[in-house]
């Protein structure tokens, strides 16, 4: 025997010819009760003898009973986690690719899944999407009520479209989608916007003249976090009103050409071009005969005298000339871009040739001829300033008025 159990007396026998395990149990047995018996001081037991396989057959079934069902559990809890993991994720996975893939752009309308989670999260999807919407939509709503033509957009480089308020199209003349959508493609819309900044406006700050809708437009634009915001202002009104006083500031009221200063200023920047300027001649005028006109037929004629006198100026190619009003019967001209002295020299032939061809036509039919007197200072280094030249043409003009009047003098003193 070997490996008793104490408490129950239980123990695997030895040198057994059996080829399985045998265990045996021995229990004691007290036959006799009294003393002076017959084998009383024997010590009788009764010893039970059974296989191992027959003794453990019992708690191997049950164990193998329990891991079947331990088995049989765990592949009936995964088919059942598969099948309700499928049930949950599947609409999940298909609520994710419609919202990855869906245009934000529109309104969205997503569907119910059966699932309260998942349906309060597509309605919250839907609500911020719908408030994304709505905010464009107010903004255009207030830029609108402002009254003033002005469209506002921003650009994301993650996104492959353009958010813009509805007053964009208008300004810069594009298609509009049907349903009222406030995006404009990304390379249709930098395409459109470089057009019209080939354009810039002299002397303006972001002003652009649009040559496709003929109007001036200011763009600001700015950074933030990545994305580009911009303001797009139809500034027409306000450049025209600006170019009016511009106009009125700078034109004789009488004759439309330059006043005074205005000629002063162009014909400086015309001198400071030494390069291009090529010969070159300030030449001062003096209407003959302007008071005798005044007394004898009035003012009106008058003014017409010195009107006609300005539209045979403006008959010399503008290219080379700048023209200007000095005072009431004064004028001057620069002439310039001339290959020499001799083609200037006919550029001012041809002038007084226009003021024989186009007199005062009289009430009586009578014709008035217009007579100048002129002085002419060329442009050379020694006198390469506006106050020079004037003074120099003004001074060969003087000369020609004393010399009988309607005669060309050039200033010849240093």
């Amino acid at each position: 025997m070997k490996g008793e159990d104490g408490k129950y007396s239980i123990c695997q026998v030895e040198n057994a010819n059996s080829r399985g395990e045998i265990y045996a149990c021995i229990k004691s047995l007290d036959l006799y009760n009294a003393k002076n018996m017959p084998y009383d001081s024997g010590n009788w037991v009764v010893v039970g003898l059974m296989k191992g396989d027959t003794l453990f057959s019992f708690p191997y079934t049950i164990l193998r009973i329990f891991l079947f069902a331990l088995l049989v559990s765990l592949v009936l809890g995964a088919i059942a986690a598969g099948i309700i993991s499928r049930r949950i994720t599947k609409p999940i996975t298909k609520l994710a690719e419609k919202v990855r893939n869906f245009d934000f752009t529109r309104k969205i309308k997503l569907e119910r899944t059966g699932l309260e989670e998942l349906d309060l999260l597509s309605q919250a999807v839907e609500i911020s999407n719908q408030n994304l919407l709505d905010s464009t939509l107010k903004m255009s709503h207030i830029m609108d009520l402002v009254g003033i033509p002005i469209g506002a957009f921003e650009y994301s480089p993650e996104g492959g479209e353009v958010q813009v308020t509805k007053q964009i199209f208008g300004l810069l003349n594009l298609p509009e989608e049907d349903g009222g959508r406030l995006y404009v493609d990304n390379e249709a819309f930098w395409a459109r916007l470089d057009e019209v900044r080939k354009n810039p406006e002299p002397e303006e700050r972001d002003v652009y003249r649009d040559g496709e809708t003929e109007r001036w437009i200011r763009i600001s634009m700015s950074q933030h976090q990545g994305n580009s915001l911009g303001i797009i202002e139809d500034v027409t009104a306000d450049m025209t009103e600006k170019r009016r006083i511009q106009y009125e500031r700078d034109h004789d009221s009488l004759t439309r050409i330059y006043n005074r200063e205005a000629f002063r200023k162009c014909a400086e920047e015309k001198l400071r071009q030494q390069k291009e300027i090529g010969t070159a001649a300030m030449v001062m005028m003096d209407l003959d005969g302007l008071k005798k006109v005044n007394d004898r037929l009035g003012h009106e004629y008058g003014d017409l005298y010195i009107k006609e006198t300005a539209v045979c100026m403006m008959k010399i190619p503008k290219e080379h000339t700048v023209v200007g009003r000095r005072s009431g019967d004064e004028f001057f001209m620069l002439l310039y871009g001339y290959e020499n002295r001799e083609a200037l020299h006919e550029q001012i032939k041809s002038f007084f040739d226009t003021l024989d061809r186009h007199p005062i036509v009289l009430p009586d039919g009578e014709q008035l001829p217009i007579r100048i007197s002129a002085g002419v200072a060329w442009v050379e280094e020694e006198a390469y300033t506006f106050g020079k030249l004037v003074g120099r043409a003004d001074a060969a003009m003087y000369m020609a008025k004393n010399s009988g009047r309607g005669k060309v003098v050039e200033y010849g003193g240093g």
